[in-house]
């Protein structure tokens, strides 16, 4: 599977390239009211047991990546709904590349299309609009699992980048709280 979450006896996991037509159309199961979780999509990868549980979301495609398979990605620079994560889920998409250098993307946006794609099984990468450490930490700290920084032509620049993006002792990025 390409996430973990604690088992459930009465909920199957969602296979992307299997389930992924069938996402796009919410439902109510008997089944998920069984577990707690109400009248949602019988696709969604997020299931809540309680509050001592945590779901692990895996970055789909770094794995595939360091694999050496192809991770095939689709960009987003002038559509402006969260949908567009299930949108490319349903294509078999990967990752959600978005455009926020180009395009016209807050960062509110782009942390909404993030968190959003992360629930259809896709993997968000926005490219932030500059190299200041806070634009690839606000949308890190909003969901993205990735970033792309624009304009790095040094050695200097690119390891000011990956610095800006990682926990000490590693980088400075600064802690956040939980989403909610």
């Amino acid at each position: 599977p390409w996430h973990q979450f604690p088992a459930c006896p009465h909920r199957p996991l969602f296979r992307p390239n299997r389930d992924a037509r069938n996402f796009l159309r919410p439902r109510f199961s008997p089944i998920l009211a069984k577990c707690g979780t109400g009248p949602l999509d019988p696709g969604a990868p997020r299931h809540i047991t309680g509050a001592d549980h945590m779901t692990i979301i895996k970055n789909i495609a770094k794995q595939k990546l360091a694999a050496g398979e192809l991770a095939i990605g689709f960009g987003l620079r002038s559509m402006r709904t969260v949908d567009a994560g299930r949108i490319a889920a349903a294509c078999d998409f990967d990752w959600l590349f978005i455009d926020m250098e180009h395009g016209s993307f807050d960062v509110d946006l782009a942390c909404q299309i993030s968190v959003a794609a992360l629930d259809s099984g896709i993997t968000p990468i926005p490219r932030v609009p500059g190299h200041q450490h806070f634009h690839s930490a606000r949308v890190l700290d909003g969901g993205a699992m990735g970033v792309v920084v624009p304009h790095v032509s040094t050695v200097e620049e690119a390891k000011l980048a990956v610095h800006n993006c990682k926990f000490p002792p590693v980088g400075h990025r600064s802690m956040v709280g939980g989403l909610a």
